[in-house]
């Protein structure tokens, strides 16, 4: 094989290594976007709103979002007494129910934000989701500020 082969050969190996990496990267993004569309988040901030907690702590509940190919359904409970267990066991935080959804539930995090941004439907009252969206509305305004900063220097 003549040099220009070699080179020729080279350039199409190296290329379809390229392409690979960037379907594989596409892949993982599409994957991921999957995962999140497959999450349900359920939110009263550091209130507290039983009734909602109770609405969402049914297996009737569980199997519409089975039905609908949600696969996790994250709940914060907030400051309320009610404990979810028609759907998580006594004794646990999170487990996984007879339709097949993964269930979690925690009274209290630093920030709701990544739970919010990762998750396809959240549930909740206006209160802490329109608070949460303002912190990242802020977030945004602040790194284009700063994008501008370094494009001017």
């Amino acid at each position: 094989m003549d040099e220009a082969a070699k080179d020729s050969a080279a350039s199409s190996i190296a290329g379809e290594g390229r392409t690979s990496t960037e379907q594989q990267r596409r892949q993982q993004q599409q994957q991921d976007e999957a995962a999140k569309s497959r999450t349900v988040f359920v939110t009263v901030g550091t209130s507290k709103f039983e009734a909602l907690i109770r609405a969402v702590d049914r297996p009737e509940f569980a199997a519409a979002l089975a039905a609908k190919d949600y696969t996790r359904l994250i709940i914060q409970k907030g400051a309320g007494k009610y404990v979810p267990r028609q759907l998580v066991p006594a004794g646990t935080t999170a487990a996984q129910h007879a339709s097949g959804v993964w269930v979690e539930y925690f009274d209290f995090c630093p920030s709701l934000a990544a739970y919010i941004s990762s998750a396809a439907l959240v549930i909740s009252h206006a209160g802490e989701l329109w608070g949460v969206t303002r912190q990242q509305q802020q977030q945004q305004q602040q790194l284009l500020q700063k994008q501008k900063q370094q494009q001017q220097q």
